[in-house]
């Protein structure tokens, strides 16, 4: 890899030659032309120095993955699994063997027969952390993310030998991944923070840049805009300036998650920016995916920013590459960029069959993220089609799914949608409590915000939802006159205008503290602490059930 990275690939074959010169021939000389003969493509040869080293040294794990890899890019995974079967034949119980072929089925899509031979290894060893790593690994490609996470302690826990850093790195990234692809976010930060650490302990760029970025994605899902982007920008920083062939591909990817972030936060020239950037970086590159995120991003934020012309014709872009797609994770992900636009225009006919295929698809890969997603729109399809009955029980699960899942952004959505179909169902009462929790939720990420900046436009698209409960509050006072809901929606009402007043002040950098009294400003200070005190306490007593509301502390 270092020799990769420095562009120094001959010389390091001159080493590893001369290793096979000495008496006797060092195997490594084979295992290391074997690396070179298969960076360089050249795999008949990589497969004839793998096969040299594994006669001398049968019992390395890492040379008969190698082999494996060298067929698997041949496509002759069947000449690799025949081979390995000869080597149990003449020796049943070396453990090695069996990862090799649990390995091969891995890579041929054969779960079950993977994690049988990795099983075998096990019972023949526990001095192979290889084993456990590899059935791992194929348990979370199955979407198999508990079993992932309760074989790596198992097998850790059972295993002799005491790891490397690589080894542990190898590891927690594995157990990070199991966490982000549960939606257990809080869990997966943490890990691939352990993960960050361990990378540049060891000085390892390529594994920092590449835990950068699952470690922002984390931050952005939990709701914590301002990590996210920090890490975000620095694994882009990083991808710039790396030779690794991840980094290069991830070079093309990160003004899109950079840019996801700014949209989130309101920012829409700026998520524009990122995104057309982005695009342009793909041209050429073959890279299909990304550029279908992208033709989808800028078609959101024309959208958004009240362009449709524009925005329609990257969406009619983003149709033509769905068409020729017929691989079900490539047809999951172009629907869950497709179906959101036809929302948008009003065009029922295509985004029911859309959403249905795309909850259908995301619930049998699986794909938690998306499953919420799709939810959410078919329930704001089905109120658009005047069906809140249904629709509530599509929210409903969206709001019980996301909350199970850490997932702010999805269970304000489905908290919001339900109190509209309540509403809808003539439910102010339900709509009341729904709305309440939608803006909590809201409330939460946005005072996570650290920098004024990162807080402007955030309310921007979510006035909304201020705006229909105060609608709500006015209904129930003119059923219940005596029980406040009048002072409920003033108080509702003043805060959504402030919140949009302290954005724009922010946005224009007006700062009123200049020109006060340093005096007056630890006066207003503690005024405003006081206040905040005793509106979470009309909040927190406002949410409850109306008949155990204290009405004395409302007065």
């Amino acid at each position: 890899q270092a020799a990769k990275a420095s562009g120094q690939l001959e010389q390091a074959k001159e080493f590893f030659e001369s290793l096979l010169r000495m008496s006797p021939p060092n195997p490594r000389g084979d295992y290391g032309l074997g690396l070179i003969y298969a960076e360089q493509k050249n795999y008949e040869q990589a497969i004839e120095h793998y096969k040299k080293c594994l006669s001398y040294q049968p019992e390395f794990p890492l040379r008969l993955l190698a082999l494996v890899d060298a067929f698997s890019e041949r496509k002759s995974l069947d000449e690799a699994k025949a081979l390995i079967e000869s080597f149990i034949r003449a020796s049943p119980n070396a453990p090695v063997p069996h990862l090799g072929l649990g390995y091969c089925y891995a890579k041929s899509g054969q779960v079950e027969a993977a994690i049988s031979e990795f099983n075998k290894t096990l019972s023949l060893t526990n001095k192979l952390p290889d084993s456990c790593y590899q059935k791992a690994i194929a348990l979370t490609q199955a979407r198999r993310l508990r079993d992932s996470l309760d074989s790596i302690d198992q097998c850790l826990f059972s295993t002799e030998v005491n790891l490397n850093e690589e080894y542990q790195m190898a590891f927690f990234n594995i157990i990070a991944v199991n966490h982000l692809g549960g939606m257990n976010y809080p869990e997966a930060v943490k890990w691939f923070n352990n993960v960050l650490e361990l990378a540049r302990k060891i000085g390892d760029t390529g594994y920092e840049e590449v835990s950068l970025g699952y470690l922002a994605r984390a931050y952005e899902l939990n709701g914590s805009y301002p990590e996210a982007l920090k890490n975000f920008q620095q694994g882009y920083e990083l991808a710039k300036n790396s030779n690794n062939p991840s980094s290069v591909i991830n070079l093309t990817r990160y003004p899109s998650l950079i840019g996801n972030v700014y949209y989130a936060l309101g920012d829409l020239p700026k998520a524009l920016e990122y995104f057309q950037t982005g695009l342009a970086l793909t041209v050429g590159t073959g890279a299909v995916r990304t550029q279908a995120i992208y033709l989808s991003s800028i078609g959101k934020v024309f959208d958004a920013m009240g362009q449709p012309k524009q925005a329609i014709d990257y969406y009619n872009r983003l149709a033509e590459i769905r068409a020729n797609s017929t691989n079900p994770f490539s047809q999951l992900f172009l629907l869950d960029l497709t179906y959101p636009f036809y929302l948008k225009i009003d065009d029922y006919q295509k985004a029911q069959p859309a959403i249905e295929q795309a909850l259908k698809l995301a619930r049998q890969l699986p794909d938690a993220e998306r499953e919420l997603k799709a939810l959410n729109h078919l329930g704001e399809l089905l109120l658009r089609l005047e069906k809140p009955e249904q629709a509530a029980d599509a929210f409903r699960e969206a709001f019980r799914l996301a909350k199970e899942r850490s997932s702010p952004l999805y269970a304000w959505t489905a908290s919001a949608g339900l109190a509209a179909a309540y509403w809808k169902s003539n439910k102010p009462a339900q709509a009341r409590e729904s709305y309440l929790e939608a803006i909590r939720i809201m409330e939460d990420v946005r005072s996570r915000l650290t920098a004024e900046e990162e807080k402007v436009g955030f309310f921007q698209d979510k006035v909304k939802i201020y705006k229909d409960l105060i609608a709500t509050l006015i209904e129930l006072h003119g059923k219940e006159a005596a029980k406040g809901y009048d002072a409920e929606a003033f108080d509702y009402a003043e805060r959504a205008r402030g919140r949009g007043f302290l954005d724009l002040l922010a946005e224009a950098k007006v700062n009123l503290d200049q020109s006060l009294d340093p005096a007056l400003l630890e006066k207003r200070q503690i005024i405003q602490n006081e206040l905040s005190r005793i509106n979470s306490e009309l909040v927190a007593e406002r949410s409850k059930e109306l008949s155990k509301q204290d009405a004395n502390k409302l007065k």
